[in-house]
């Protein structure tokens, strides 16, 4: 069982950097910068799933999909859609898009936070079930203000750091491989 465990693992970080390299190397001269990094962006949220491990209560059933949640307008939404219904271990990856709190406020397995939504985080960490959700946006303090990872833009490509005390907190598993991969791994020195 520990092998097939390590080898999904193995077949998942390989996939994983063959994406992100497909990606460059596939975005035409006709593409725009931006396209190819909302690409990118997609890649990095479905591939985040791949590392991550969730309790069994953050489950209903052993049959529940693996709930992706956008909260406001993101821009590679059209192309984290292609992933919609793969499997991901035993569990089918369910794609919700909203602009409104409700809709989210039970929970979802990852939460991307967009940029225009991102004002409301003070109150929002408050009024979701925020257990076992693994909460990733854009710019490089979402980690610091209650988010697990952030993607941003470096001079020359999509980055992300790891707020690993937020993650624990929140009753999440997050894989060496994809630590490894992180730019930063933050840790809170102090309560939020």
């Amino acid at each position: 069982m520990i092998s097939r465990l390590l080898q999904y693992k193995a077949l998942a970080l390989a996939r994983f950097l063959a994406l992100i390299f497909y990606s460059i190397l596939s975005v035409s001269v006709k593409a725009s910068a931006t396209e190819s990094g909302e690409r990118v962006k997609a890649q990095f949220v479905y591939n985040f799933v791949n590392y991550v491990t969730w309790p069994d209560d953050a489950f209903v059933s052993e049959k529940s999909s693996i709930e992706l949640c956008l909260f406001g307008q993101v821009g590679f939404e059209p192309y984290l859609r292609a992933f919609e219904g793969v499997l991901v271990g035993e569990r089918a990856l369910t794609i919700i898009s909203t602009d409104r709190l409700e809709q989210i406020a039970d929970g979802c397995h990852l939460l991307f936070v967009s940029e225009q939504q991102r004002v409301l985080l003070p109150r929002f960490w408050q009024q979701i079930n925020y257990s076992y959700v693994l909460s990733v946006g854009e710019k490089s303090e979402f980690a610091e203000k209650g988010g697990i990872i952030s993607i941003f833009r470096t001079k020359d490509r999509l980055r992300f750091d790891i707020n690993i005390s937020n993650a624990i907190n929140n009753g999440l598993f997050l894989d060496s491989d994809l630590l490894s991969l992180a730019r930063t791994i933050r840790r809170n020195t102090e309560e939020q």
